[in-house]
């Protein structure tokens, strides 16, 4: 199983909104992640394989199932 761990949380400079579109993770995966005054605002999470896998934010874990080309939109409320 795959593990996507959110990137370090920006600092400095990126007090507002910051967009990182189109990242790659291990496993095919492809990740944009949104943040806004340095907390994960949003995270797309795209499967271009259809493996499962485990998101990682601070103390949230959830597991993900997804099917090739299919899509899941994290954030703290889902």
């Amino acid at each position: 199983m795959n593990s996507l761990d959110t990137p370090l949380k920006p600092r400095g400079y990126w007090v507002s909104t910051r967009i990182w579109p189109s990242l790659r993770a291990r496993g095919g995966f492809v990740v944009d992640i949104e943040w806004q005054d340095g907390t994960l605002k949003e995270a797309v999470v795209r499967s271009l394989n259809g493996r499962p896998a485990t998101l990682r934010y601070n103390d949230v874990v959830r597991p993900l199932d997804l099917e090739a080309g299919e899509s899941h939109v994290f954030d703290l409320r889902s």
